[in-house]
């Protein structure tokens, strides 16, 4: 009887780590700007139970993990899954890096925003279809750093409310941060895809501090707007593959515009690669982005 009572502590100490210790409602006056909420939620798992991947999410939320206390940096990030701005990819793109972030003391939220209810087959791709075609050595065709492939108002709005909800997760974050014991000014954005798109949005519309984040990770996210780089600029850290057509592109363009506005960027730009490797390992050099955006977090004092 002893030893089932072990192991049951043992399973739900294990169980606390790994998973969502509490799931918080992003209720901001959302409903004004939400044009139906009646649409039903969509979740799709894997053979094992995982949840893969979310769409028609029209109530945004964010999903704390919180690292052992006694490896805790005092260092948040908010990451935003990838998925064209139709679903989230949230296991590849969100729980197992919230995971990985833990293991190193870091507190992650993974941001589930709001997207277009567009219907889009789950693991389809991360992008929406592209009107140009640009290689990474193409990337000054882009004006402003802008790779938004759409410039339809919808699209658009869909795009400035996901922005909406990202900077309300840093004002709850700072708001709860003695809670969490987070440092208030260590807490950044991790996007992939459309959610770095997201995250670059969140601080290009917004020149509100409370809501600033202080460092920014986009993982094959170019600009989905007109690059204007705030000053101070929160420092920003890109990787992607350079073979990824379009995106390779776009996030060249937003490094040397962030440079040349005199903002401090680091890009890893990997030879090969699929374009949306997310947590997926391909025996490729890329596999390390993540250990190197832990390291540049460290030189950058977070």
């Amino acid at each position: 009887m002893k030893k089932l009572i072990f192991y049951l502590f043992f399973a739900f100490a294990f169980l606390a780590q790994t998973e969502a210790q509490e799931v918080i409602s992003l209720n901001y006056n959302t409903e004004s700007i939400i044009s139906d909420t009646s649409t039903e939620e969509k979740i799709s798992y894997s053979e094992d139970g995982e949840i893969t991947g979310i769409s028609n999410v029209t109530k945004p939320s964010m999903s704390v993990y919180l690292p052992d206390p006694a490896i805790a940096t005092g260092t948040a990030v908010v990451v935003l899954p990838g998925g064209a701005l139709r679903f989230l990819s949230w296991e590849n793109e969100g729980t197992k890096v919230a995971k990985w972030l833990n293991g190193k003391g870091i507190t992650a939220f993974i941001l589930k925003y709001r997207l277009d209810n567009t219907e889009m087959k789950m693991g389809q791709g991360n992008m929406p279809p592209m009107m140009m075609s640009l290689a990474v050595d193409q990337f000054d065709e882009l004006k402003n750093a802008n790779a938004n492939p759409s410039t339809d108002p919808q699209s658009i709005q869909v795009a400035n409310r996901a922005g909406e909800d990202a900077q309300e997760a840093i004002r709850v974050i700072r708001e709860r941060a003695s809670e969490w014991n987070i440092n208030p000014d260590h807490i950044g954005y991790l996007g992939f895809s459309a959610g770095g798109g997201v995250a670059l949005n969140a601080i290009i519309t917004n020149r509100n501090q409370v809501t600033m984040p202080n460092f920014i990770g986009s993982i094959y996210g170019p600009s989905l707007v007109d690059v204007i780089v705030s000053n101070p600029a929160p420092p920003l850290f890109i990787a992607t593959a350079a073979d990824h057509m379009n995106v390779a592109a776009g996030c060249l363009a937003l490094f040397t515009t962030w440079k040349k506005a005199g903002g401090e960027a680091e890009i890893h730009l990997y030879g090969k690669g699929k374009g949306a490797f997310g947590m997926t390992k391909q025996d490729l050099p890329s596999d390390n982005w993540i250990d190197h955006f832990y390291g540049w977090l460290q030189s950058e004092g977070f």
